[in-house]
């Protein structure tokens, strides 16, 4: 007859006890996780990416692993794209075409910025992309998670490199526009706002290029009005 070993009897005990504490941990880290990214970023309107304190790192556990992916992203974007793209964003602002005949190099060095941003923003979200997919999670965490991720890191990334190339196409006919202003400086005439034209081939012609111009320039407002509808929540 097997005689019941004491030391055994204990040792498993405490082992069961353990893996049942920390299943019990866990869940707990879990659920402060998911509370924390529906209340603090999906239920909130915009993209907001709050600071973790010590004491949530704490409460989360190895989750705040999880989080630090969409803080970092920011982070790492805000680093390395908010000076060219505020830049170019005053370089953009340009009232009429008097001022933009004065101003031919910012809109070419707001031009330049453009182009490159996109290539910067798609390589910060790669970079965060790579690490989500190392994540091992449970399918309730996985679904808040995604929607958070979405909100805060794939939606205002594909926004910006949308706006982007819209803005730049309407640079690219604003140089177009300045172009044929001044190869026909004999009868065109700018004076800020007022254009005037003497002869009325050149006139048609010049009306077709600023046609062009407002459809761009309409366009990027409704790119610029959905990123922002997308980052600050409004419209």
């Amino acid at each position: 007859m097997l005689k019941r070993n004491p030391a055994v009897a204990v040792f498993f005990t405490l082992v069961c006890a353990c893996l049942l504490s920390a299943c019990s941990n866990e869940e707990a880290q879990r659920k402060a996780f998911m509370e924390f990214l529906q209340t603090r970023i999906i239920d909130k309107p915009g993209v907001h990416v709050p600071v973790l304190k010590d004491e949530d790192k704490k409460v989360f556990g190895d989750y705040s692993a999880q989080y630090a992916v969409m803080q970092n992203f920011h982070e790492s974007l805000n680093k390395r794209t908010e000076e060219s793209l505020n830049t170019a964003m005053k370089q953009m602002n340009i009232s009429s075409m008097g001022q933009a005949m004065q101003r031919r190099e910012d809109i070419q060095s707001a031009q330049k910025a453009l182009n490159e941003l996109p290539a910067l923003i798609s390589e910060e979200q790669a970079k965060a992309d790579d690490v989500r997919k190392s994540f091992q999670q449970p399918e309730d965490l996985k679904a808040v998670y995604t929607k958070a991720y979405d909100r805060v890191v794939t939606q205002p990334a594909e926004a910006m490199k949308s706006m982007m190339p819209v803005a730049s196409e309407t640079l690219t006919a604003t140089l177009e526009a300045l172009d044929y202003i001044h190869a026909h400086q004999n009868v065109i005439k700018v004076n800020g706002a007022m254009i005037e034209v003497s002869d009325p081939a050149i006139q048609k012609e010049l009306n077709t290029r600023l046609q062009a111009l407002n459809a761009k320039a309409q366009a990027t407002m409704q790119a610029q009005r959905k990123m922002v509808a997308i980052i600050y929540g409004r419209g």
